[in-house]
């Protein structure tokens, strides 16, 4: 969601006497789509549809900076997090320091309420005034690694126009993600709906079974895939699955609560982006953007 800012109320924000509640909405974003939303707030707040959680990890640092020209905008980002914090569902310091993020995005939003009622609660329950973006940045470098904190380098998208590549390579491997666009398969007629019978930080175990364990292509169907809780303590939270059997998913990172029996999910399989996946896994070789008789590298010692 966002509202822009206008001259109206700028003048109205500076010159007015109302009160008004400022509070940011931060946006995680991992480098295979999970989402995950914080605030600064002192109590959740929804801004668009979405719930932003407090009392969860806490960031500083990221700020607005104008300038002339085209430069990319770095910023040091520190995150605070206890140890009982998480990002998509992984203990957040822990997942951090192992690459959670590497490649993710962070965006922040700056939100406005009037303050009509006195109640904060009663205000930030209201459609907001105005929404806007502060900040949206790369994740680069980690800089500093503490027992509570996490400080990283951010980097403003303009940074991948210093990236020296062609806009198509010619490579064995598809260059589209999975149920993208481009690959154009819907992502809905993958999906495999289950409960679970028991569960571990990395393991879930399927009551039934998981359907079809392997693919057409000989791999492991889920692998690479994704996974969505549909119910219990971990209601709606998505995770990557690093492999599966006939019995189980094992994810690629640890989750901080563990699923219950008989909690549901919804999981979705994974694409090796070879031709051989592609042709006998999906039946997508209409859309498969590589070039499998593109040579293997050798290397010589």
């Amino acid at each position: 969601m966002r509202i822009p800012l206008n001259s109206s109320f700028i003048t109205e924000l500076i010159t007015g006497n109302r009160q008004w509640i400022i509070g940011h909405a931060f946006t995680f974003t991992s480098v295979d789509g999970a989402n995950d939303y914080f605030t600064d707030m002192d109590l959740d707040i929804v801004v668009g549809g979405t719930l932003f959680k407090s009392g969860g990890l806490r960031v500083q640092g990221i700020r607005t900076k104008l300038a002339v020209g085209v430069n990319v905008d770095e910023q040091e980002v520190v995150i605070w997090a206890s140890p009982t914090d998480t990002l998509f569902g992984a203990a957040a310091l822990t997942g951090l320091a192992e690459g959670l993020m590497d490649g993710g995005m962070i965006t922040c939003q700056r939100v406005v309420w009037e303050d009509q009622t006195g109640n904060l609660w009663s205000n930030t329950h209201l459609p907001p005034r105005v929404v806007w973006t502060v900040f949206t940045g790369y994740m680069s470098t980690i800089e500093r690694l503490g027992r509570a904190s996490v400080s990283f380098k951010v980097k403003s998208p303009l940074v991948k126009l210093n990236t020296d590549m062609p806009h198509n390579f010619y490579q064995p491997g598809c260059l589209w993600s999975l149920f993208d666009t481009g690959c154009t398969l819907n992502r809905a007629n993958f999906a495999f709906s289950g409960a679970v019978s028991s569960g571990s930080p990395t393991v879930i175990q399927v009551t039934g079974g998981v359907s079809p364990a392997v693919g057409a292509d000989s791999l492991l169907y889920y692998q690479r895939g994704r996974l969505i809780f549909t119910s219990g303590v971990n209601n709606g939270l998505e995770v990557t699955v690093d492999s599966n059997d006939s019995t189980a998913f094992y994810l690629a990172y640890p989750l901080s609560a563990v699923p219950a029996p008989g909690d549901t999910f919804t999981a979705y399989p994974g694409c090796s982006k070879t031709f051989n996946t592609c042709q006998l896994k999906f039946a997508n070789t209409g859309n498969f953007r590589g070039c499998d008789k593109v040579p293997p590298v050798f290397v010589a010692v």
